[in-house]
Order: structure tokens, then sequence, then C-alpha cells
């Protein structure tokens, strides 16, 4: 029996997708920046795409650990580039993604929460 993807996964394998008709591909480090909706020079023209800011609440060694998972459990494929590893999708990664990009969608283009202040002047 398969494990059942999580919502984060699902949004990975997804944006993943949406970066491959784009013509593009990413490290693990972009595909969690994009997750979370970091924007800065290289992901500013991946706004306005699905997936962006999907997965506010995914943090550093948990995204990692999430995408090393997707790779054992075969549904991406890692790929060698000028010393990094870049991820790609598999068949079986490609089929959860189109099963699923308008439920990502519906997730897509959060904000973050404002932080509550906990120090005030008195």
């Amino acid at each position: 029996m398969e494990k059942k993807l999580s919502p984060c996964a699902i949004a990975l394998l997804v944006v993943i997708d949406e970066l491959a008709a784009r013509g593009k591909i990413a490290s693990m480090d972009g595909l969690i920046k994009i997750v979370q909706g970091v924007v800065d020079s290289e992901t500013e023209g991946f706004t306005d795409m699905i997936g962006f800011s999907s997965a506010i609440s995914l943090k550093g060694k948990r995204a990692k650990n999430l995408l090393h998972s997707l790779v054992h459990q075969g549904y991406l494929d890692q790929r060698y580039i000028e010393g990094d590893y870049f991820l790609a999708l598999r068949d079986s990664g490609r089929i959860i993604a189109l099963e699923n990009k308008a439920k990502v969608a519906q997730k897509s283009f959060k904000e973050p929460k404002l932080k509550r202040v906990t120090i005030r002047n008195i």
C-alpha cells in the first residue's frame, strides 16, 4: 500500500510541473523558496505561477526531507547540473501533479500571517 502524499508534497510536485511547462528546472532550495512565497531576484518571475506560496509553513529541513522522500518514492528524478542537483518529475509524479493542479491553485498566492506584537512600549 502506498503512503498518501501530504498537501505540501503535492504542492511541490505541481510547482515542478509548472516550472517544466515554462522550460525551467529548480534545485531543492529554489523549490522551497517558491512554495514558501519568497520573492527575490530568482523568484520574481514566478509569483503568478500555480503553487507559488502554496506551502508557506514548510521550512528548511522538513522541506528537504520531503523532497528526498519524493525522490526515493519514485515521483522525482535528480539531475546533476553545474555543481548542484536539480529536480524533475517522473511519470508517476506528473500524474499526481496533473490530478491535483486545481486543488493547489486554490491554496496558492497566500499571504503570510502578520506576527503578533509581543513587546510594546509602556
